[in-house]
């Protein structure tokens, strides 16, 4: 039995009515357009993207990105940038988050209104009261802030926009009987699972619409839907292949585990939807597996499923929507129920915002249905009115949650206070602000941040026993990049090599940093073991040929040195630190000046203004006796941006080199306002010769 049949509304009061919607949802969502990127994906997807530096539509779309397939998005992400007006250089790169944020609750505005053309299409046109509270729910519920307050989750609007049009023009198609909405349907789909790889659901829900319209099942349906499931198994098999790239895929998180971990989230989102309490941008799993046992109140899960499907099946006899709203939310949640383990999170909300549709829809016909029974209708639309605007005041407070990175997570740590990623990423974004600090020549309280850092990279290690890898990697770097704590370093680099999983990509970079940490403490001969670990780990890798060539002239082996240089460069021609590395080495080992120059010059060819390249150019012509070509260099270099003292006291060498002894004094003074430690001898030699 469903809501008995009323009047079709006229256009105008559709547009009224989804109009109103649209301005309750915008209302709820308004703190996010202040709200900033976060340390969490953002910096990956936008301001430190290299596609959207350097966009290659090939690239996009022959390869993975951060552990997935979707080259719309990227592309989306590649459009929002060039369209939207340039923020604060200093700042996310000249991203301005407010342009994103606003772009996002546009495209989830779009995807409220679209739902509530497909509730009318679903239940009938003349269900304006059940399409317009299930929009309502889907507008407004707290459960979708994370959709629309972080950037990052663009990918979750773009899919679902052409995943609900797809949707909407299959109905349209079973409606009007036209191919053609069939094959728009189609298109839309494939736009769909470009965008993000979740929208495999989509051909198991086509069924589900027939037989939700009692449309009768036929040779002929089936084939209509085989491209469709073809798409769907194609680009299954590409996500699984993409999160295998990232290592995103848990191996610990399997076996008879799985199916407990699976209710535990079916049975929480569905809760969560009720009660949108305890929310939080992560989520982690309850325990460690294999080094920890299973709550037992889990056990008891999947029992709880089959009697909630029990009930839904007694009940669902008398309101055929309810059993389409169910399967709905179970059919599009079921492949993010960690049947297949990705990352550390046992449930994530943005993985409700399709699947939410389902449970809305049937919350709109409950609604619509009990309001026609009841007497006391004005107490219905008063109990639902009153529940609807809770539910916006919640999403108001919960998008200030995600004001900042700090803020943020934070609030993740004051949710979950033993997971150690929070502590990680505050610690990321106070390193990023001494770091900020320290190249604006403010180095206290750059040590200060350093500092914080360091106290929240050791909170991660220490409140959480089953802290991954990647807390130590970065208090490592932290020590031997920033604090300069060498011995310090290769504790926590150590410790990733004493973590099980010998496939983790951190065993790889941890080898690479200690081999770098042990040049650099003057422990070559355990730098070239290392590294030597770390090549045949990784032969085509050219980090470990690099670091091994660093090592290698500390040993004095320069021919080593030299191949391992060289086999970096050719591994990868672009990297730069390599080549300024094997310039210095040509220079100031083996004193090839040409060689060193003609690094530099590649160097420059990658990156124009490149100083300290320009630097050693000078240097080199200087060394080779080429000083009027040297002084044309420094010229070069002093009109980058910023003063350098080093500049002007190689110019001065250069200038008493040339017997320009007054210029090579003033430049000398200045280099010495600049910071620059001269001997005042010299200067007074200079001084003396210009009389």
């Amino acid at each position: 039995m469903g809501p008995a049949a009323t009047q079709v509304p006229s256009t105008r009061v559709k547009v009224l009515v989804l109009s109103a919607l649209l301005c309750l949802t915008l209302i709820a969502f308004l703190p996010s357009l202040s709200n900033s990127f976060i340390t969490w994906d953002d910096p990956e997807y936008v301001h430190e993207n290299p596609h959207l530096r350097d966009f290659d539509l090939s690239t996009v779309f022959s390869t993975f990105f951060a552990g997935n397939y979707h080259p719309l998005t990227l592309l989306w992400l590649y459009l929002e940038s060039m369209i939207f007006p340039a923020g604060d250089p200093a700042l996310f790169n000249g991203h301005d988050p407010f342009w994103y944020h606003l772009h996002n609750l546009v495209l989830h505005l779009a995807n409220t209104a679209l739902v509530f053309f497909l509730v009318l299409g679903l239940a009938g046109p003349e269900h304006l009261r059940s399409a317009s509270f299930a929009a309502l729910l889907f507008g407004v519920h707290p459960m979708h802030v994370e959709s629309v307050a972080w950037v990052s989750a663009t990918k979750d609007l773009v899919y679902t926009l052409f995943y609900v049009s797809s949707l909407l023009a299959y109905i349209h198609y079973i409606t009007r009987k036209r191919r053609r909405f069939l094959a728009v349907s189609l298109i839309l789909f494939v736009l769909s699972l470009l965008a993000k790889g979740q929208a495999v659901t989509l051909p198991v829900i086509l069924f589900l619409i027939d037989l939700y319209k009692a449309r009768r099942v036929s040779l002929a349906t089936v084939l209509e839907k085989l491209p469709f499931l073809a798409l769907s198994i194609i680009f299954g098999l590409i996500a699984i292949e993409a999160q295998k790239s990232a290592s995103a895929i848990n191996p610990d998180y399997q076996g008879l585990d799985s199916l407990y971990y699976a209710s535990y989230g079916l049975l929480a989102y569905v809760k969560m939807c009720v009660l949108p309490l305890h929310l939080s941008g992560a989520h982690p799993y309850p325990v460690n597996p294999g080094l920890e046992e299973l709550p037992a109140s889990f056990h008891a899960l999947p029992i709880g499923v089959i009697a909630a499907a029990v009930l839904v099946y007694f009940l669902g006899k008398s309101s055929r929507c309810l059993y389409f709203g169910t399967l709905f939310h179970v059919i599009t949640i079921s492949i993010v129920l960690k049947f297949i383990p990705v990352g550390d999170c046992i449930i994530a909300e943005r993985y409700t915002y399709v699947s939410y549709i389902g449970l809305f829809f049937i919350a709109g016909q409950s609604f619509a249905e009990l309001r026609r029974r009841v007497k006391l209708k004005r107490v219905v639309d008063l109990v639902a009115l009153a529940m609807v605007l809770a539910l916006a005041v919640g999403t108001w407070q919960r998008t200030t949650a995600w004001k900042d990175t700090i803020t943020f997570w934070s609030d993740v740590a004051e949710k979950y206070p033993e997971y150690w990623r929070p502590c990680t990423c505050i610690a990321q974004e106070y390193e990023k602000i001494g770091t900020h600090a320290l190249r604006s020549g403010d180095s206290v309280r750059a040590n200060d941040f350093f500092t914080r850092a360091l106290k929240q990279y050791s909170a991660a290690c220490e409140r959480d026993r089953w802290a991954p890898p990647v807390p130590y990697m970065l208090r490592g770097a932290l020590h031997f990049y920033r604090l300069g704590h060498h011995e310090a370093a290769i504790r926590d680099f150590r410790a990733v090599l004493a973590f099980p999983n010998k496939n983790d990509r951190s065993q790889l970079d941890a080898r690479h940093m200690l081999g770098l940490v042990y040049t650099r403490a003057g422990k070559h001969r355990k730098a070239v073991d290392i590294l030597d670990e770390a090549i045949r780990m990784a032969p085509e890798h050219p980090v470990g040929h690099h670091h091994m060539g660093l090592a290698a002239v500390g040993l004095r082996d320069f021919k080593r040195a030299e191949a391992a240089f060289t086999r970096a460069i050719a591994l990868n021609p672009e990297y730069v630190q390599v080549l300024m590395d094997r310039g210095v080495f040509y220079t100031d080992n083996v004193h090839d000046f040409d060689k060193g120059i003609a690094d530099y010059e590649k160097v420059l060819r990658l990156q124009p203004g490149h100083r300290n390249a320009m630097i050693n150019i000078g240097i080199c012509l200087f060394n080779q006796n080429r000083f009027d070509e040297a002084l044309q260099q420094y010229e070069k270099c002093l009109r980058l941006p910023g003063r350098s003292g080093r500049i002007y006291y190689l110019r001065a060498l250069a200038y008493a080199k040339k017997n320009r002894f007054g210029k090579a004094y003033r430049d000398g003074l200045r280099a010495k306002e600049l910071g620059i430690t001269i001997d005042e001898d010299v200067l007074r030699e200079w001084k003396e010769k210009d009389r």
